[in-house]
């Protein structure tokens, strides 16, 4: 008896020293993360390489609030999330120097509201995968959803993300922001569409209290003073909606903010559509370069911009257009009046270049009734502005390269107005596809 007693007694000094050697060097039990609304509950995992692992809670509201607490703060931290499907039903507000880890995942808000969104200025953000997705129909009706929503925010970065919205809600907005880019991802709306809707998968919006009435209750009057997007780029992604990407301009408050242009816009490797509008619409854009995408507008107002397939569109003077230059080179664009117009509206200033150069195909869909084009080239010298490449105000123009495909052939296939010096060359101009 006493051998027996002397064995157990052993066995559980044993027992105890490897519990304690184990907390000592960090057990797991001593790696959980618990939630300071309830500190019973468990909300995350340190995991070997210092990330923290998400852990699913047992309902949508749970998960909502878990979330919100590993990810709100501006620690330095980086959350994954396991490969399954993550209710939620509440919006989702991150913190500075986060990377959420979502490959496999797909997190679902189950609400009308938005997913992902700062209620501060934010730096140094990356999401990596993960289906990003939400109610967006209820009882027949569909919501104006912003899924994932950025404002004043600089260093952002979502990778292989898929993002889906409805026809009238953004699936990725940046508002003033700086130094975002987007690759490998999909930014797509679904459901249905009215014929004249015009609201953008993807949008970049300048922030005034008019466009911008969320940044102005949130953050304040000095943060819609009319700031920009600076240096943002999309490669190898996938971008529908009714117009498809977009930079945004207002003319309200009696046009105070139209000489506000936003900079250093980057597409490339993209497939990008409009259904019901262009398909890229970068109004009061500088230093734009677009570059071996397939671009199409399936707008039916042929005679309208909105039927554009890229539209790089000035609206206000800018000190800065001096120095603009945009690059359109080797893409598939299907357009309507056109099929890329570079240009001003409102401003005569003029930017420092327009490259279009070796696009593959660039196909303008409207044709004017033939008397039109007689009286264009009897006043004017050139055929009327429904060419499949326009430009106008611009000090250099290069159009080399390209392949076009006008219902007027050859005679008005790219049309130049207002350019200091321009050279057109090798282009080949055809009537059908």
């Amino acid at each position: 008896m006493k051998k027996l007693f002397a064995v157990i007694l052993a066995c559980l000094t044993l027992l105890c020293t490897a519990v304690t050697s184990d907390a000592v060097d960090g057990s797991v039990l001593d790696r959980y993360i618990y939630s300071a609304i309830k500190s019973s509950r468990a909300i995350g995992l340190y995991q070997d390489d210092g990330s923290i692992l998400f852990l699913l809670q047992e309902s949508d509201h749970a998960n909502a609030n878990a979330l919100k607490e590993l990810i709100d703060s501006d620690n330095e931290k980086t959350i994954v999330l396991p490969k399954e499907t993550i209710n939620i039903d509440q919006t989702l507000h991150i913190g500075s120097n986060t990377t959420i880890i979502a490959t496999g995942a797909t997190i679902y808000e189950t609400q009308e509201k938005a997913l992902l969104l700062n209620e501060r200025p934010v730096s140094n953000i990356t999401i990596k995968g993960g289906k990003w997705l939400t109610d967006i129909v209820e009882k027949g009706e569909y919501f104006e959803n912003t899924i994932i929503r950025f404002i004043h925010s600089e260093n952002i970065t979502l990778d292989g993300v898929s993002v889906n919205t409805s026809y009238i809600g953004h699936a990725l907005e940046f508002v003033a922001c700086k130094n975002c880019k987007a690759a490998n991802s999909k930014f797509l709306a679904t459901g249905k569409t009215k014929a004249n809707s015009i609201e953008e998968a993807v949008q970049m919006d300048v922030a005034v209290p008019k466009t911008s009435p969320s940044v102005l209750r949130i953050f304040g009057s000095d943060y819609v003073q009319g700031q920009t997007c600076k240096n943002i780029s999309f490669k190898n992604c996938e971008i529908y909606g009714s117009r498809g990407i977009s930079t945004n301009k207002t003319d309200s408050e009696g046009k105070k903010w139209l000489s506000k242009h936003h900079s250093g816009i980057t597409i490339e490797n993209c497939k990008i559509t409009g259904t019901t509008s262009e398909a890229m619409a970068l109004h009061n854009a500088l230093n734009v370069k677009v570059k071996n995408c397939t671009v199409n507008s399936k707008d039916k107002r042929l005679k309208t911009t909105y039927s554009i397939g890229i539209n790089v569109s000035s609206f206000g003077n800018s000190s800065e257009k001096k120095n603009s230059t945009v690059t359109i080179t080797g893409n598939t664009v299907n357009g309507g009046r056109q099929g890329i117009y570079v240009g001003s509206y409102n401003s005569k200033q003029k930017s420092k270049k327009v490259t279009i150069k070796d696009n593959k195909k660039v196909v303008s869909k409207f044709k004017y009734k033939k008397s039109s084009v007689r009286n264009y080239y009897n006043k004017f010298k050139q055929g009327p502005a429904n060419s499949a490449i326009f430009v106008s105000y611009a000090k250099k123009v290069v159009i080399t390269g390209n392949k076009t495909y006008t219902k007027h052939g050859k005679k008005n296939s790219i049309h130049c107005e207002h350019c200091k010096s321009k050279t057109v060359k090798g282009n080949k101009a055809r009537t059908k596809k």
